[in-house]
């Protein structure tokens, strides 16, 4: 049963670029971004210098979380290369409520075959290491994590980071080091059979993990 897959933070570039996978199967990103519009036109700068990440069918779902700096008006004015869809959230619900809104759009209309990429909108993600979280994922990985070392924050941040991974370790029984990174590769046809099986988009994504856990449990039960 693969559950999760960490790559380590220091994968050289050159090794990540030359293990993109070359099926064709498209990404949808999901990106929930609130108050981000300093940063979006890095991150939009930085997938556009990818276009390999993009093959055909893919997406990028940024989802405004209720923002009031512009956000919103930044991604619905967006002339540039990418396929970008802009989700709205008339208020700040977290981030829970944002990606419950962005796994919906994305799994609305994407194939099973598809995968499924969640980023931070504050380019905190080294998206170097992204192609080879989409070759594990391509040969089978349901869930892949990129492991990595929190830079040019201060102590509390990485302190509730370190907490609520410790949480959520103890709570699903998962071994994976880094747990509350949004920086992740799914299977589409995982998070559609997880929604499916307990009848309704999770409302965290400490619920994701659950119920993507509890499906694969019961698969290899079976």
């Amino acid at each position: 049963m693969s559950v999760a897959v960490e790559l380590p933070p220091e994968t050289p570039a050159a090794v990540a670029l030359e293990v993109l996978p070359e099926t064709g199967t498209p990404n949808v990103f999901v990106v929930p971004a609130y108050n981000e519009a300093e940063n979006l036109p890095r991150l939009l700068a930085e997938l556009e210098a990818r276009p390999a990440l993009f093959p055909p069918g893919s997406r990028l779902i940024i989802v405004d979380d209720g923002s009031v700096d512009g956000t919103a008006q930044l991604v619905g004015g967006y002339a540039g290369p990418l396929p970008v869809e802009l989700v709205r959230l008339d208020t700040n619900q977290g981030p829970g409520a944002a990606f419950r809104a962005g796994f919906a759009a994305a799994l609305a209309t994407c194939s099973s075959d598809a995968l499924v990429v969640t980023l931070e909108a504050d380019t905190t993600g080294d998206l170097d290491a992204l192609p080879q979280m989409l070759e594990r994922a391509a040969a089978g990985a349901e869930l892949v994590l990129a492991a990595w070392v929190m830079v040019n924050v201060s102590r509390f941040r990485r302190a509730l980071s370190a907490s609520a991974a410790f949480v959520v370790r103890r709570t699903l029984g998962v071994r994976a080091r880094t747990v509350s990174s949004f920086f992740r590769v799914y299977r589409a046809s995982t998070l559609r059979a997880a929604a499916d099986r307990y009848g309704a988009i999770a409302r965290t994504i400490v619920a994701y993990w659950r119920m993507i856990l509890r499906a694969q449990f019961e698969r290899a039960r079976a």
